[in-house]
């Protein structure tokens, strides 16, 4: 058996630490290097910049290399995303929806028909999507909304104050209880907690094509080959209820999507998993990792949709129905008689 300790720290490591040790120099007058920790909002001390890679060694000699070099490599990311990503994070999201690819909602559309797709204006804003929006606003310790004080959303007071704060999230005091009780439910998760999101980047636009159509995606966070994706839902998060919600509103088209831009973004093997989280007391929480089935039916989506916007693009702007069918009754149908 190769011992442990006769293995050194890759060159890759070698060249992140010392990177890591000079931007913590710059940074830092006490010596102290503070990583935001995403997970639960707090600072945590990295490592002392003023210490030789030698001597951090040391900290993890009981340890294999492998596991040395994961670790530092964790804390150069969450550096990255304290010193460099975060302030630049409204900016990127913002250029990225400026984007014309097409995005998942958008293939969503092009999935129904030619029609639906060329059809497709942009959402508008429902509670539900709000509410998610809330709850990946705080979890993510993004101050980007602000709290309504008009009750009546009729008044001109209240109109004036949406107008006043457009581009803002505005949130009742009701809906930031209920965000916060759901954030403080997926933090307390162990499931989710294993995930470690304090070392994810958020937001990490991605950008690729598919057939010659070119593709965006936008998953909440993403590190080392690892997609998550945060859900927020009306109903129960058990494994059934779940798993009906990916068919219906097609998450697992957006799983393939993600995954198939890492992939050609340099990702060779590229997972995929959701948070889900139930927008209503007792705010239950489940963590779902998307099977070969899942991406298999997602990639036959995703190129049922490309073939639609092909067919778009060829001026054949066809709803779902094509011409006189017979209509054949489900199995269901007359069982009630």
């Amino acid at each position: 058996m190769i011992s442990r300790r006769t293995r050194q720290p890759s060159i890759l490591t070698k060249r992140l630490m010392s990177e890591l040790l000079s931007e913590q120099t710059k940074l830092a007058d006490n010596g102290v290097f503070l990583a935001q920790n995403l997970l639960d909002g707090q600072h945590a001390c990295v490592a002392d910049c003023r210490a030789k890679e030698h001597e951090i060694q040391k900290v993890f000699d009981h340890f294999c290399p492998f596991v040395y070099d994961i670790v530092v490599q964790f804390f150069l990311c969450a550096y990255y995303q304290s010193y460099h990503f975060r302030p630049q994070m409204n900016i990127r999201v913002a250029e990225y929806r400026k984007h014309p690819s097409l995005s998942y909602s958008t293939l969503k559309a092009f999935l129904k028909s030619p029609l639906h797709g060329i059809s497709q204006e942009p959402p508008k804003e429902t509670p539900a999507m709000r509410f998610g929006s809330a709850v990946d606003c705080l979890l993510k310790n993004e101050n980007s909304y602000v709290l309504n004080p008009h009750e009546d959303g009729r008044t001109k007071a209240a109109k004036d104050f949406k107008a006043q704060h457009a581009g803002k999230l505005i949130l009742s005091p009701q809906e930031l209880e209920k965000a916060q009780g759901c954030v403080e439910a997926i933090r307390k998760s162990k499931a989710v907690q294993e995930l470690n999101l304090g070392f994810l980047e958020p937001d990490y636009p991605l950008h690729g094509e598919y057939d010659g159509v070119k593709l965006k995606g936008l998953p909440d966070y993403f590190f080392a080959s690892h997609l998550i994706d945060l859900k927020t839902t009306s109903g129960s998060v058990d494994p059934l209820s779940f798993a009906r919600t990916v068919d219906s509103w097609h998450y697992d088209l957006q799983a393939a999507l993600y995954c198939e831009l890492a992939r050609q973004n340099g990702e060779i093997l590229p997972t995929f998993t959701w948070i889900v989280v139930e927008s209503d007391p007792p705010f239950d929480v489940a963590v779902y990792h998307a099977t070969d089935e899942i991406f298999w039916v997602g990639m036959t989506k995703l190129k049922l949709a490309i073939g639609n916007v092909k067919r778009a693009q060829n001026h054949e702007i066809v709803g779902v129905c094509e011409g006189a069918q017979v209509l054949t009754m489900p199995t269901w149908y007359g069982k009630n008689l």
